[in-house]
């Protein structure tokens, strides 16, 4: 699926998918995360993982 112009997706040797993207508002990309579950792990961006660890109701967005 492609979810913004100029995302890039990686597949990684272990299975996993990486995602990259660049945004000006996260209004719209923390529901994005979410619904992937606690399977999603947010890399390289603070502010993101935070916001995902809040609206899961913990600290920190990685994956649990």
């Amino acid at each position: 699926r492609e979810w913004q112009k100029g995302q890039r997706l990686t597949d990684l040797p272990d299975g996993r998918l990486r995602l990259r993207f660049s945004v000006m508002s996260l209004v719209e990309v923390v529901p994005f995360v979410l619904q992937f579950g606690h399977a999603v792990e947010v890399l390289g961006s603070a502010e993101l993982q935070q916001a995902v660890g809040t609206a899961r109701g913990s600290s920190g967005g990685g994956a649990s």
